[in-house]
């Protein structure tokens, strides 16, 4: 659990650092933060096995009537300045239409982050290689299979 939280805190943080790049423009930010770990088994074969952490940022902007949006991926603040930047940039190009807003503020803070499982977060490298060792012994039971490739992540 303690992992999704880290998530969540780092990806607030990053959304924070947005809007005050925004220095008082209008910008929404969405964004979404991930860990994960990938097996790969070719036939038989172990072939994969990879981890990492990922963050995004979707940034829209409006201005005087026109809208920009860009994304980034980068947890850099200058980077993240560049976006908000460009995103401001973008909506001086698009056409002016009085139908773009951003909803009001809510204050979510005390929802709950229902989208992940806090024992899959805790799995070692060995028990996901078990998982993938498991799904093809089982596969192997039925002769109607064929697996060319088993992938858990």
């Amino acid at each position: 659990m303690q992992k999704a939280i880290d998530l969540q805190t780092n990806l607030t943080e990053q959304a924070n650092h947005a809007l005050q790049a925004a220095r008082g423009r209008t910008l929404e930010v969405a964004g979404s933060a991930s860990e994960e770990m990938r097996v790969v088994f070719e036939s038989d074969d172990f072939s994969v096995s990879a981890s990492g952490t990922d963050s995004r940022l979707g940034l829209r902007s409006i201005q005087d009537g026109r809208v920009g949006f860009v994304c980034t991926n980068s947890i850099d603040p200058a980077k993240i300045q560049a976006a908000v930047d460009e995103s401001f940039q973008m909506g001086h190009l698009s056409p002016p239409s009085p139908h773009y807003s951003i909803a009001e503020a809510t204050d979510t803070s005390d929802s709950e982050f229902s989208q992940q499982d806090g024992a899959l977060l805790d799995m070692r490298e060995h028990e996901i290689i078990g998982l993938a060792e498991r799904v093809i012994e089982e596969a192997r039971t039925d002769p109607r299979i064929r697996l060319d490739r088993v992938e858990v992540a």
